[in-house]
């Protein structure tokens, strides 16, 4: 996913040096083909009259050795293809086709909606709706019976304290804070007063959903009140 990201940057830097951005009006000339190579693999060059074609582009620093890299060996136009001219056209903006399996054919897995429930709880903190989306329609129905521990794995993992339990300690005795005097966490190490959460985790060694977590988180909202 990285070097698609990286490679769609390239195609928008390449796009802007050239003027060519559908959402801006271009204030230079458009180049000639002879002058497109030199402009774009030198930012630093000049075209007519001396008017700069430099493109700042902001990006996050995990992306930059990648981008340079692409830049300077033009992988970026392999990955988008078409020589990297158009970008409609582009497999990297195509979806996958779905899963044709039948139903009946998708093995019964008694944890799907555990897994699908973390799964959806994970995603949903870096991505949009309409990944999420697309996520639930790749993956087919939740089936009926696995539809209860997935509600409760969403109800769990969506609190605030179940969040706050995957901190390291350090980082929790930073913001760990709010907690109301006469609760009964309002006295108690915060370490300690989160350890159910991270005793429930999967990773952990934990089922991840039990009926005494559902109970616990809910109860929180008298404290809180």
């Amino acid at each position: 996913m990285m070097k698609e990201r990286e490679a769609l940057m390239c195609k928008v830097a390449s796009d802007a040096a050239l003027g060519q951005l559908p959402a801006l009006e271009p204030k230079l000339p458009p180049l000639e083909a002879s002058q497109t190579e030199a402009t774009v693999s030198d930012p630093g060059s000049s075209d007519i009259e001396g008017r700069s074609q430099d493109v700042v582009l902001v990006v996050g620093s995990a992306h930059l050795p990648g981008i340079v890299s692409m830049w300077s060996n033009g992988l970026w136009k392999d990955l988008i293809g078409n020589d990297g001219q158009n970008l409609l056209g582009s497999p990297l903006l195509t979806s996958p086709p779905l899963s044709s399996v039948p139903e009946k054919q998708v093995p019964d897995d008694p944890q799907v909606g555990l897994k699908r429930g973390l799964l959806h709880c994970l995603m949903r903190l870096s991505v949009t709706g309409e990944v999420l989306d697309d996520l639930e329609t790749t993956l087919g129905p939740l089936p009926p019976s696995q539809q209860l521990s997935y509600d409760a794995i969403s109800e769990i993992y969506t609190s605030d304290r179940a969040m706050l339990a995957c901190l390291p300690r350090d980082l929790l005795d930073k913001v760990w804070q709010g907690s109301q005097p006469g609760s009964s966490v309002h006295e108690m190490d915060p370490w300690m007063a989160l350890q159910p959460f991270r005793d429930n985790r999967p990773i952990n060694g934990g089922t991840g959903c039990t009926e005494e977590m559902v109970t616990l988180v809910r109860s929180l909202n008298f404290e809180l009140d």
